[in-house]
């Protein structure tokens, strides 16, 4: 191998560097001392290094270890303690020496392994027990230059003329031959490591110790197995195994200093990731001990800690200074120091994790992988590989930490924004989820402070982890609507065996089923032409009303419900649509016109009283007098309370058709605010859609329309029965519109998207008053289908896309009568509803077609045209109440 891989991890030095130009003691008398720490700290360099993980960077440590080595052999009678590695002289074996073979096979399967890990060190225990050998036994034979033979331990000797004092004898040519031959065992490992493991267990002869004290097996291998010839080796390819139990007991000495704490502090900051569960607890419960016995000398054992605590290059090293800060300030061990305050306000920087059991290990190692997370610079795979080991050394903490990880990418942390959807596949991966995490992932789909995007690729993680049983059916896009987050909301409820509904969603729920219920009661096929059409108009509003609610017009759904509740045999008073009677233009009411507004008017530094006295209003049956509705008018379009506002707006709804308060409004225009609240007032006054607020035609298309609402009351332009409920219709279909076009909206920013035209379209059309039934019934379909197109047809489709559009086509053509025109296009708004709500919840299809089905037999089958109104409107609102999830009595 060429010396690429070593200039590319340690800047500045060569590939023909000697010993000495590799771990930078070119200058200077080189002492243990020295070489032990330039050795940690050109190791550091490397392990710092992106691609510190890979085969190169550990054929450079190697490199490292050996030049280390060398210059120590050279020392009078001294050698150096390998880091790490505890009390353990490192003598690597010479080349051209024999070695022995089981030692071979071990250091095959580490490599094997990809270095001392879990793994390795389960299946060196494996074949160790097969050599008859402890696992202590094996990992001293790995970790040091001592061949243990069948009849015992023999020193293996270093040739004098091997070892070479000066540095330039292990140049480019001898670091080259080292290299060869660590990178042709690794090679060779996974090609032997089956075949040696065979050999050494069926290996039963006795073995020859020869003179210089090595073995090697009187038996051969089996035929057709091969045995590796003797390949010179480093002692350990990779960092040397951490022993929990040595460690603990080096910081339990009670003559340990300083410099030996913080050589067994530095093993146990980094080797903690690949040790068994409760290890990292036991390691800083250890080192934090030694931290409170240190009397004087702790703002020397602080230092490493310190240090290895704002080590963010090291996140396991982070974690584990936090873990022993955390212990130590327990134990009262940061004493009253400079170094101790530096400590304890380092402590002060973690967030709180709380625990169900405290345990301040796992709460100080949770908050400093919380923290990391946050860092701009931070490498994500380092952090990952110490998030995933402390998984398993504090499950619950580790769950808190991964929670709060991905809340943060959610919510927004603007920390996150490098590293945030990295992170937050990493924690969904390496979380554990439970049932009682139900509640917790309903809040993330509820809070509307979370916007679609987090929220989209959290769906993808889970639904790609498969955790608590969920699927594709959960999984937002970028471009998802509203709409489509309550579906993906409903998925996860039903995934979960839950209802992911808040108490007014079920109240609206209850109260839509009731009313549903009391409009279909009866055969409608024997109701009279006006009672039909009165019936259709309340399902009709059932449907707007339903809409709305889907798209979070909360207010204008309850308003729209509260109309389909109205009995057909009754007139509807105060309600959009209906005429009032001219005798209730003369009718004296209980109290004389301008009481309550003069109540109202001296009550305006109280917003209590306010808010009382509009309650009030709200009970009184009668027109109200000019005086009274000039002051209410103008408190819902110019109040400057929000409260008081939206209070007496709501007040103005239950008074729609009074001509007083629609005079006050058209009045109050003039000081108006264009704002989102009054626009949907004065929407739902004229049945209109307006056009934006932030357009200049806004303030004048609203007084017409006004102003025609008001002509159409007092002049009574509408009358009761088939006009009445045509108006009704009407402004339903309008309000669904509104509500489809609305939730639609933001699903693509290109002008040229047919969606984005159709939107636009409607946004000048629908202010026409001009536009008939059969014409609004036609822009509802449009969007429904545009909607559709971009859902990839499956199994769960009813009915074809295609053979949807092609039937609606064809019934452009037909039909003489503007009731006929409507019916027809009605067809086709249930056809491709059906296909768009089965999309949405694929489990209800079959249901949903036998909706379809019902709908074509009794359409073709009824003898009236105002009789297949009702029908495609009761078909309608049922496939709403599938798509809310409300279940009505008998099924839908």
């Amino acid at each position: 191998m060429n010396g690429a891989p070593i200039e590319r991890f340690i800047e500045g030095v060569t590939s023909d560097a000697s010993p000495a130009e590799l771990l930078g003691l070119v200058e200077g008398e080189p002492t243990p001392e020295r070489i032990r720490a330039s050795l940690r700290e050109r190791l550091g360099r490397v392990d710092a290094h992106p691609q510190g993980r890979s085969a190169e960077a550990d054929e450079v440590r190697l490199a490292l270890h050996v030049a280390a080595a060398q210059l120590a052999d050279a020392l009078p009678e001294r050698g150096i303690d390998q880091p790490g590695d505890i009390q353990r002289p490192m003598q690597p074996i010479v080349p051209g020496e024999r070695v022995d073979p089981r030692r071979r096979t071990l250091l095959a399967v580490v490599a094997h392994s990809g270095g001392w890990n879990a793994t390795s060190k389960h299946r060196v225990g494996a074949i160790a027990h097969a050599m008859g050998l402890t696992l202590d036994e094996a990992i001293g034979m790995l970790s040091h230059a001592q061949g243990v033979s069948a009849g015992g331990a023999a020193p293996i000797t270093r040739r004098a003329t091997d070892v070479h004092p000066s540095g330039p004898a292990l140049g480019a040519t001898r670091v080259g031959r080292l290299l060869l031959a660590a990178t042709a065992l690794c090679a060779l490992a996974s090609l032997v490591l089956a075949g040696t493991i065979i050999w050494v267990v069926s290996q039963s002869g006795s073995h020859e110790t020869i003179s210089d004290g090595q073995s090697t097996g009187a038996t051969s291998a089996p035929a057709g197995v091969p045995v590796p010839a003797p390949v010179a080796v480093s002692p350990t390819p990779v960092r040397a195994p951490v022993d929990t139990e040595a460690l603990v007991r080096a910081f339990g000495r009670a003559d340990v200093d300083a410099g030996a704490f913080e050589t067994a502090y530095l093993s146990a900051s980094t080797g903690w990731i690949e040790l068994e569960p409760g290890a990292l607890a036991s390691l800083a419960y250890g080192a934090a001990e030694a931290l409170a016995n240190a009397g004087s000398s702790v703002p020397a054992f602080l230092a490493p800690i310190t240090a290895g605590f704002e080590n963010t290059d090291e996140p396991e090293a982070a974690v584990f200074a936090a873990a022993v800060l955390s212990r130590a300030e327990v134990f009262g061990a940061l004493a009253d120091t400079q170094a101790g305050r530096r400590a304890e306000s380092l402590l002060g920087r973690l967030p709180s994790v709380r625990l169900e059991e405290p345990d301040p290990v796992a709460s100080g190692s949770a908050g400093r992988l919380i923290v990391l997370a946050r860092d701009p610079a931070l490498d994500v795979n380092q952090w990952e590989s110490a998030a995933r080991a402390f998984v398993l050394q504090s499950p619950e903490a580790a769950r808190v930490m991964c929670t709060r990880v991905i809340d943060a990418v959610l919510r927004g942390d603007a920390a996150l924004d490098e590293q945030g959807a990295p992170l937050l596949r990493i924690a969904v991966a390496i979380r554990v989820w439970n049932r009682s995490d139900e509640e917790l992932l309903r809040a993330w789909w509820e809070n509307q402070a979370i916007s679609i995007e987090p929220l989209a690729l959290l769906s993808e993680e889970l639904a790609a982890s498969g955790v608590l049983g969920l699927d594709r059916s959960i999984v937002l896009d970028g471009a998802s609507t509203p709409a489509d987050r309550r579906a993906s909301a409903g998925a996860l409820s039903r995934a979960l065996g839950g209802d992911v509904v808040d108490a007014a969603q079920d109240g609206f729920n209850n109260g839509w089923r009731i009313a549903f219920t009391e409009v279909s009661s009866g055969d409608a096929s024997q109701l009279p032409d006006d009672l039909l059409a009165q019936r259709s108009a309340r399902f009709a509003m059932l449907s707007a009303s339903a809409a709305l609610r889907w798209e979070g017009d909360t207010g204008g759904a309850e308003t729209l419900l509260a109309d389909a509740f109205v009995s057909d045999a009754e007139p509807a008073p105060k309600t959009g649509g209906r005429v009032v009677d001219p005798v209730r233009l003369t009718s004296p009411t209980s109290t004389p016109d301008g009481v309550w507004a003069a109540r109202y008017l001296s009550a305006r530094k109280s917003e209590d009283d306010r808010l009382t006295l509009l309650g009030e209003l709200r009970a009184v049956d009668a027109i109200l007098g000019p005086a009274d509705a000039d002051v209410l008018a103008r408190a819902a379009l110019i109040g400057a309370s929000r409260g008081v506002r939206q209070a007496a707006q709501g007040v103005v709804r239950s008074f729609a058709d009074d001509p007083f308060v629609l005079n006050g409004v058209l009045e109050s225009l003039h000081g108006a605010v264009a704002q989102p609240d009054v626009d949907d007032l004065l929407a739902y006054l004229s049945g209109e859609r307006l056009p934006s607020t932030d357009s200049r035609a806004w303030r004048g298309e609203a007084r017409r329309a006004i102003a025609e609402r008001l002509a159409e009351v007092v002049l009574g332009v509408a009358s009761t029965g088939m006009a009445d409920a045509e108006r009704s219709v009407q402004r339903a279909y309008r309000a669904r519109l509104r509500g489809d076009t609305r939730s639609s909206a933001g699903t693509t920013t290109d002008p040229n998207d047919p969606l984005t035209r159709t939107l636009a379209d409607m946004g000048t059309s629908s202010r026409e008053r001009t536009n008939s039934l059969a014409e609004t019934c036609g822009s509802l379909w449009d969007v429904w289908y545009l909607k559709a197109s971009r859902v990839p047809e499956g199994g769960w489709a009813p009915r074809s896309l295609v053979s949807i559009e092609r039937r609606h086509i064809a019934r452009g053509g037909y039909g003489t009568g503007s009731l006929q025109r409507f019916t027809l296009a009605q067809l086709g708004l249930v056809e491709v509803m059906g296909y768009h709500i089965a999309s949405e919840r694929p489990d209800r299809s079959d249901e949903i077609e036998r909706v379809l089905r019902d709908t074509d037999t009794r359409w073709r089958d009824a003898g009236r045209v105002m009789e297949q109104v009702e029908i495609c409107e009761g078909a309608m609102a049922r496939l709403w109440a599938i798509r809310m999830g409300i279940e009505l009595e008998g099924g839908t």
